[in-house]
């Protein structure tokens, strides 16, 4: 097992940074790499995209992939022709019954193998998930209105004290 810790390296890079663009800081941490780190690097950061592709397959109704255009077994009514598109969306629950799930303790399962606690710990997890987007948003839309009462064009313009309080949620 490597010492090799990516984000503690991202986290360097990010704050040396003047740049906010994700795609220069990708750069410039693939730059910092050492040859010997790179396959440590690749698994570090292969979860989080394996997680995001996982979740995105759960909530497309087709995705990337579904090559066979839904249920191998559906045969159209005589003298019809096959509708892949509504064969797929005829048989989209039985792909969404393999949607991956957190269910704690690091552990996953498919959504067919879940229980009552599974399920909860999964809903809880994305209510979470949801509150926590959600009180950014109002963080934002605060910062949006301090900018027009201060008559501030950009967010690092407002006086230190608004700032604050706003990012803070003190308005």
């Amino acid at each position: 097992m490597s010492d090799f810790d990516l984000r503690a390296l991202i986290r360097e890079v990010a704050d040396a940074s003047t740049v906010a663009d994700p795609g220069v800081l990708v750069a410039e941490v693939s730059a910092r790499i050492a040859p010997k780190n790179r396959a440590a690097a690749l698994n570090q950061c292969l979860r989080p995209v394996v997680i995001q592709t996982l979740s995105q397959m759960r909530m497309s109704p087709s995705y990337p992939g579904d090559q066979d255009g839904g249920d191998s077994h559906y045969r159209p009514a005589a003298g019809g022709s096959p509708s892949h598109k509504g064969a797929r969306i005829r048989e989209h629950w039985r792909k969404a019954l393999r949607a991956c799930l957190p269910v704690g303790d690091g552990e996953w399962k498919f959504l067919a193998e879940c229980n009552e606690a599974d399920l909860d710990y999964a809903a809880t997890l994305r209510e979470n998930h949801a509150a926590q987007t959600l009180a950014q948003a109002e963080r934002l839309r605060r910062l949006r209105k301090l900018l027009a009462e201060h008559n501030a064009a950009t967010v690092g313009d407002l006086p230190d004290d608004v700032l604050r309080d706003g990012l803070e949620g003190n308005e």
